[in-house]
């Protein structure tokens, strides 16, 4: 629960409250000071799904986006509560007792991965479903599939990326590593294996539970869009770092950044995931474009946050190194923005980055070299920019009443039924008739 409290509330009846967020400065344990989203932001894990909340302002600048973030975020965890608990059923039943005991070992090291996500994406498709249905455990396997292959994409990438760590744990070809203890690529052999599997189990779960619903092609056909565009930015994503490396005077630009970020993390976490949620609940294919324009910027803004965590951000908080993109020469638009505008630091800065052992002295070099030079704070204004810019996106297709009617003055209403494609404008002239031959511009229909 989310309360917007005044003084005298605050002041009499603080003690209903497990948080208070405030720009005030109070007597009490509960409370906590914010001055921004961003401070909010950072206090979010105090948070459970059932804490009761009260928001105590005398600026209210921010009080609807605050009110906003908590709502999203109380939702979110309620949500991830349901999915740890249904993907232990998932995961038990890829299990077959006819299976060889060498594939039943190797089922248990996907299912091993297959859980302790942060289960952003499945979140995102309910979301997406609910635009137009409450029924939210309808959508439930469909969310849980996607987790299966972004588990299973995961397997593949940790190898391309030679990662040790993921979701906090072992990544699957470094147990093979320590089970086998191979000289050879049979770890990464066998982990490639469980991660084609995991793709075809993925397909499963969607045969098995919508096998008779109408928008199954749909989904399957999006899906496949998703993946098509994952693959294409891993591609760029695997190929420009190593060119860099060869020709370090290469043709690179901010906007090859920005384009991986687009097809690999903005569709593969935003856009895909929210948008087959709204196709599993019949949305409409022009809404659906609407959609991906309104959340592309915001799926890239994502991926900019990322690669700030992936360099000053805590193992302990991300279940990864925060050395390895370092050492893999990950181009970003920190990257970029060295190279391209601060010379001066670049030609110290590539001496660390991208170096094969990378120390923790060599990263906290890397850490000041892109503070002092201004590319952290360049890649915060970025995100910004992109959620401005999707806000922008947003605000196009807003119904302004007043638009309607400049363009009309007989507009009265706008009518929109929720859970049906039902959307118009409503007007009332002073002849009954004339709208049942005429239509909102006042031209004349065709019989």
């Amino acid at each position: 629960m989310i309360k917007i409290i005044k003084k005298e509330i605050c002041d009499s009846r603080k003690d209903e409250y497990d948080i208070i967020f405030t720009d005030q400065i109070l007597k009490s344990k509960k409370a906590i000071k914010v001055n921004n989203p961003k401070d909010l932001y950072y206090n979010l894990n105090k948070v459970s799904s059932d804490s009761n909340i009260a928001l105590y302002f005398k600026k209210e600048k921010y009080l609807d986006n605050y009110y906003q973030l908590l709502y999203f975020y109380q939702n979110y965890i309620e949500k991830v509560n349901l999915f740890k608990k249904e993907i232990k059923k998932l995961n038990k039943s890829f299990d077959k007792s006819e299976d060889h005991r060498l594939v039943t070992d190797a089922i248990h090291k996907l299912q091993y991965m297959n859980c302790d996500g942060k289960y952003l994406r499945a979140f995102l498709i309910t979301l997406g479903y609910q635009l137009k249905n409450d029924n939210v455990d309808y959508v439930i396997p469909l969310a849980l599939a996607y987790e299966t292959f972004q588990t299973s994409i995961l397997i593949h990438d940790d190898i391309i990326d030679n990662s040790e760590t993921r979701r906090g744990k072992k990544t699957i070809h470094e147990i093979y590593n320590e089970e086998l203890k191979s000289n050879d690529n049979t770890p990464s052999s066998l982990a490639i294996c469980i991660g084609d599997l995991g793709f075809y189990l993925t397909n499963s779960i969607l045969f098995k539970k919508y096998k008779n619903d109408p928008q199954l092609i749909k989904i399957l056909e999006y899906l496949n869009k998703v993946i098509i565009n994952t693959i294409k930015g891993e591609i760029v994503d695997v190929y420009l770092p190593t060119l860099e490396k060869l020709n370090n005077k290469g043709r690179f630009t901010e906007r090859d950044v920005m384009e991986i970020s687009r097809l690999k993390t903005s569709w593969y976490t935003v856009v895909g995931p929210f948008c087959l949620g709204a196709i599993a609940a019949n949305v409409s294919e022009s809404k659906i474009k609407n959609y991906e324009k309104m959340l592309e910027p915001i799926g890239i803004a994502f991926q900019v946050r990322d690669d700030i965590l992936g360099i000053f951000g805590s193992s302990d908080t991300t279940g990864k190194s925060n050395i390895t993109d370092i050492e893999e020469n990950k181009l970003t638009i920190m990257y970029s923005y060295l190279k391209l505008v601060k010379e001066k630091y670049y030609n110290e800065f590539i001496k660390y980055y991208g170096k094969e052992h990378v120390t923790e002295e060599d990263a906290e070099i890397v850490r000041d070299l892109i503070m002092r030079s201004g590319a952290l704070d360049y890649a915060e204004d970025t995100i910004v920019e992109l959620l401005n810019l999707s806000k922008e996106e947003k605000d196009k297709y807003k119904v302004n009443f007043q638009d309607l009617k400049d363009k009309n003055s007989d507009t009265v209403g706008f009518l929109k039924v929720n859970g049906t494609n039902i959307e118009y404008t409503v007007v009332k002239g002073t002849n009954n008739s004339y709208y049942l031959k005429h239509n909102f511009n006042k031209e004349s229909n065709s019989a």
